[in-house]
């Protein structure tokens, strides 16, 4: 992986690093890149997010979504996708049980990006919206890894959009 450089509260992650259930998440999230539509993209990447949601009874779920183009100016990014899933699907309530968003990411050829897929500005606010609708704030855990999942980069919503939704 290129060297990157870490913004403060960020650090380097290993996919060994991850609980049992976030290395399921990135592995679901992995293999949805098939599902990337992106035929008018001038980068031509492959980006898929996940997020997990555990539940105090000990169940869990997992959403993925990958970026899909319909037109030169009509997309929705992965993380768009997922948080839109995410919220058709379970109760607002239940919103503070996410545990975390997982970013994954590829060249149009399929090989490898040198560094992972940190979100843009607007999804930066998407995610904004919904750690504060989940009751994490500026804390919601976000890894953004390489296709290999070997290293990635652990950070916050936080750290990647600060003051965030600061507003009365």
């Amino acid at each position: 992986m290129a060297q990157l450089e870490l913004c403060p509260g960020e650090t380097m992650v290993s996919y060994a690093d991850l609980a049992p259930r976030e290395r399921e998440t990135a592995d679901l999230t992995k293999a949805n890149l098939v599902k990337s539509y992106h035929p008018f993209s001038k980068s031509g990447h492959f980006v898929s997010a996940g997020v997990l949601v555990e539940r105090p009874d000990g169940t869990y779920q997992i959403f993925v979504a990958a970026n899909n183009e319909v037109g030169p100016t009509l997309f929705s990014c992965a993380e768009q996708g997922v948080i839109r899933e995410v919220s058709n699907h379970i109760q607002e309530e239940e919103l503070g049980n996410i545990s975390c968003m997982i970013l994954v990411d590829q060249d149009g050829s399929g090989r490898a990006t040198n560094k992972p897929p940190f979100p843009c500005p607007t999804c930066r606010g998407w995610i904004a919206g919904l750690a504060k609708r989940a009751s994490w704030g500026e804390h919601l855990p976000i890894y953004v890894f390489r296709t290999d999942l070997e290293v990635g980069v652990k950070t916050t919503i936080g750290v990647l959009l600060p003051h965030m939704m600061d507003f009365p």
